[in-house]
């Protein structure tokens, strides 16, 4: 739970940072304010959970060919990989997977279908995930944080939670993770795009909370339902 907390915890820093996120203004909080906030299904507490983020949030891309976009851009960003995934529908869809990756020896509780987008993203894009400067995760539960440092290569699998208590997302001097607060601090919203809006802002310099230091390339993971279908790409700054 400890673990868990943290990971709201370095959320809602870079969440008091940005000017549009909805628990921004509420200020910083600890690891006691998380354990202590009110239960809401074991082991999350309230601020284990992300709140809605009110109407008015809406995002919208252009995708077209490089070519297209360094003609009317300076700085355009670059598509470099994606991937996707999608292993069932209701969890007991996901309690009968068994044979096929993330299922390969039976059915579990937190392996996903992550694992194989963010493979499929990689290789597209020739990167490891050491090459990654920052990514933006949907995670809508404090828990999902150290799974999804996990599945996306940032940390070895096992041990997410240890990387978070040991400093590894820490908003000074961790890796940058969910640089406008998450789900769990700027707020969970009907659609994700804002993910993306906010890795590209950070790898242009124009960042509308702190600065992430030379970012070139980022990674945006989305999901939808009991983490069901996942959704990885990765950009840059130049196509390779």
């Amino acid at each position: 739970s400890r673990q868990f907390a943290k990971a709201a915890v370095e959320n809602r820093k870079w969440a008091v940072r940005h000017p549009d996120a909805i628990m921004g203004r509420r200020g910083e909080i600890t690891i006691e304010d998380v354990l202590n906030s009110r239960m809401i299904a074991s082991p999350l507490h309230l601020l284990d959970c992300a709140p809605w983020y009110p109407g008015g949030n809406i995002t919208a891309m252009i995708i077209t060919r490089s070519e297209i976009a360094e003609r009317h851009r300076k700085d355009p960003i670059y598509l470099l990989g994606f991937g996707a995934c999608s292993t069932h529908e209701w969890l007991t869809d996901r309690l009968g997977l068994r044979g096929v990756e993330p299922a390969e020896k039976g059915p579990n509780l937190t392996r996903t279908g992550a694992i194989v987008a963010a493979r499929s993203a990689y290789e597209m894009a020739g990167l490891p995930p050491a090459d990654i400067d920052l990514a933006q995760t949907s995670a809508p539960f404090s828990f999902i944080v150290p799974m999804m440092l996990e599945q996306l290569g940032f940390c070895a699998e096992g041990q997410g939670g240890r990387f978070i208590e040991e400093g590894g997302i820490d908003f000074d001097g961790g890796f940058p993770f969910n640089t406008s607060g998450g789900y769990l601090s700027y707020g969970q919203n009907g659609q994700g795009l804002y993910l993306l809006q906010e890795c590209i802002e950070q790898i242009r310099g124009a960042a509308k909370g702190k600065q992430v230091p030379n970012a070139r390339r980022a990674l945006v993971h989305g999901h939808g339902g009991p983490l069901a279908c996942h959704s990885v790409v990765i950009v840059g700054s130049s196509p390779n």
